[in-house]
């Protein structure tokens, strides 16, 4: 089953003076926004199966559930955040 708090909220909004649309891609579950979906996707890492959570009140407890990075990680794997405040993946993942 597929951990629904997790799936980027795709917002739809004029640009200022431009007429056009740009997506947000807003993680639900942690409150952070991405430049792209892939972006969004690279910043949960874990088994698919359960969340975090749950997994450490496995018996015994596990500790590889589906997650977001902290800050910290996203920093650490080279993420950065452009002009919008939105969190973009680095170059070596856009090739």
């Amino acid at each position: 089953m597929r951990d629904l708090r997790a799936l980027p909220l795709v917002v739809v909004s004029w640009i200022a003076g431009g007429g056009g649309v740009r997506s947000l891609n807003f993680c639900t579950t942690c409150g952070l926004d991405f430049g792209s979906v892939r972006a969004f996707d690279a910043h949960r890492v874990g088994k698919h199966g359960y969340l975090y959570e749950e997994g450490l009140r496995m018996v015994p407890p596990r500790m590889d559930g589906r997650r977001c990075l902290s800050v910290p990680e996203l920093e650490a794997r080279g993420f950065v955040t452009n002009n919008y405040g939105r969190w973009s993946l680095p170059g070596r993942y856009l090739r």
